[in-house]
């Protein structure tokens, strides 16, 4: 159900790592809304029966989803027990058509059991997470209906490219943990064969990838494969050992024998496994175009859209908010070229005086405290992704520490793509501060019930860290109009992507349409068009994450300064979605009442 990963989109390929969420809730401003505040004169007996059953609920969701995989687990929580978890079997869960159809009715059994429970009765707290977990439940997509849409593999955000990067990160905290790890590995195998075994099916239901799309997941796989004998699984694995100060000599050598021996019977092996079966069948795809070339595909689309950003807007409402917005965009941006043509030179020569990833990040943090509640204190590590892996993974990421700690926060940075300190700079106000880490900080020291980290809306964990990569570009040392030039540019890039997101996969753009899009544009090089294009049908939606979910937040602070008036404060806003946390907007404008 969650994600724990956020991604930083560049300007050309955008993707989002998805693989856990970690945040909590509580919001602080007033709740207006009648159904909301109607616990107030319920009866105390009748209350505590409802707000018991409610936790009673809540915990044996989190528990049971949790305890079905382990490495949700060991990312959610360094002691099981923070969860009311005491044992466990070591799980990576399963992928087929039978595990679909069998979660999609747990959800259904879970929403009934919801339903049992009294709202009315409900505290203000426990009725917003009743809200965003019954949302949740409503916008599941029945895979009945539409059976072998889902893609597990893509070039960069699929899961072949997710799981080294995960069991990467995999932290050592004690030896339990260790063999944990070893005995996970042990069963990539098996959930690989599930993986193959789908694909196979989707093929032989004319539902397979695009050959090209085959023909990149291929390319990801083989660069994972690159110099087995001294992988990165190897060099990380060694470096984590160290972690645990009370192993001896011996045991490392041992384990440092037994990782490398798993990895070659079991991970390498498996991903051979994986490259030669999408090979056999790379060219048996039937729909080389956007889902709406499928049948039934413009509907699945529009019900995916609306999960994954947690909106109840239809698609062609969604297509509406982007082409006013970037029509606004660019005449703003017109009107201060033509007022000040010396603008356009000056944006040649622009330079960050700071470049070190850390100096960039503490001047962020201390810019935007005018802007935003004050920052929950952490520590985080900067990562260079690996250099085998920079082509096929994505130009930044965060990887968010558990519930029960503050202190394992990771940001990933991609060198091929950070290659000038602007770039870096706006990535990492994206991942970092006032993005995704201080997002991710803020809302977990607010933690009530641990159940909302099993629950993630992409619109509003990238939609937000858009917004505050875009808002960022104000703590630029360059002039005002500078600023708001860089940021109109990235706003309409954005904005050009999600266009065609919606073009794509809703209204059937080819190739060429595609092209001649970009071109108004002032995109002309087939080969971005090729690449664009392509990155856009094997992840449907993902644009529309990152730019639909930004402005959905615009959109609901417009509605915030509308019922605010002379009162409205932008921190005070800020202080409300980050408190509230990852929820449907539906329901954040609930609340905002």
């Amino acid at each position: 159900m969650a994600n724990k990963f956020y991604n930083k989109k560049n300007h050309l390929i955008k993707t989002f790592l998805s693989v856990f969420l970690i945040i909590i809730m509580l919001f602080s401003w007033g709740c207006g809304n009648d159904k909301a505040n109607s616990s107030k004169n319920v009866d105390p007996i009748t209350a505590e029966n409802a707000a018991n059953s409610f936790h009673t609920f809540t915990s044996s969701l989190l528990q049971s989803e949790l305890n079905s995989n382990t490495i949700s687990l060991h990312f959610t929580a360094i002691s099981p027990s923070a969860v009311g978890i005491d044992n466990y079997e070591l799980s990576i869960g399963h992928y087929s058509m039978e595990a679909m159809k069998a979660a999609y009715a747990k959800i259904k059994e879970y929403q009934t059991q919801l339903s049992q429970i009294s709202y009315d009765a409900l505290s203000d707290e426990d009725k917003l997470t009743y809200d965003i977990i019954n949302w949740y439940f409503s916008h599941q997509i029945n895979p009945e209906e539409f059976p072998y849409f889902e893609e597990p593999l893509t070039k960069t955000i699929g899961l072949q490219s997710q799981l080294p990067i995960i069991f990467s990160e995999y932290r050592f905290r004690n030896e339990k943990d260790i063999n944990d790890y070893l005995q996970l590995l042990s069963l990539i195998p098996t959930y690989f064969d599930e993986i193959i075994a789908y694909e196979q099916e989707k093929s032989a239901a004319g539902m397979f990838m695009a050959s090209f799309s085959a023909e990149r997941v291929i390319t990801s796989i083989e660069a994972f494969l690159v110099d087995t004998e001294n992988h990165y699984l190897i060099s990380s694995f060694n470096e984590r050992l160290e972690e645990i100060p009370s192993l001896s000599d011996e045991q490392k050598s041992s384990y440092i024998d037994q990782n490398k021996q798993v990895l070659n019977d079991c991970v390498f092996s498996s991903y051979r496994k994986l490259c030669d079966a999408i090979t056999a069948i790379k060219d048996t795809g039937t729909n080389t175009g956007g889902l709406c070339g499928l049948n039934n595909g413009a509907a699945y689309y529009e019900k995916l859209l609306q999960h994954s950003i947690g909106t109840n807007k239809s698609t062609n409402e969604l297509i509406t908010m982007i082409d006013s917005k970037l029509s606004s965009d660019l005449n703003n941006l017109g009107s201060l070229l033509t007022s000040n043509t010396n603008l356009m030179e000056n944006l040649n020569d622009l330079k960050l005086d700071i470049t070190e990833p850390k100096d960039i990040l503490d001047t962020l943090l201390v810019k935007m405290a005018d802007d935003f509640p004050s920052a929950v204190n952490c520590t985080y590590n900067i990562k260079e992704i690996n250099e085998n892996l920079q082509s096929t993974l994505s130009p930044a990421f965060y990887i968010a520490p558990p519930i029960d700690s503050t202190d394992e926060n990771t940001i990933y940075i991609n060198p091929s793509y950070n290659n000038d300190s602007l770039t870096l700079f706006s990535t990492l106000a994206h991942e970092g501060f006032p993005g995704h880490m201080y997002q991710n900080l803020y809302t977990s020291s607010n933690q009530t019930d641990p159940v909302r980290s099993i629950f993630s809306f992409t619109g509003y964990s990238e939609g937000y860290a858009t917004y505050a990569e875009l808002f960022s570009y104000k703590y630029l040392n360059f002039d005002e109009e500078l600023n708001q030039i860089l940021a109109l540019s990235s706003s309409i890039t954005l904005a050009i992507y999600a266009r065609l997101d919606l073009a794509i996969h809703y209204e059937g753009y080819n190739y060429n349409q595609t092209h001649d899009f970009l071109v108004k544009y002032g995109i002309t090089d087939p080969k971005t068009t090729t690449e664009i294009y392509q990155s856009i049908i094997e992840q449907p939606g993902n644009y529309m994450c990152y730019y639909g979910g930004y402005l959905e937040f615009l959109e609901l602070r417009d509605k915030a300064e509308e019922l605010q008036k002379k009162n409205f404060s932008l921190k005070e806003f800020h202080n409300y979605i980050l408190s509230v946390g990852d929820a449907p907007f539906e329901i954040l404008e609930k609340y905002l009442q």
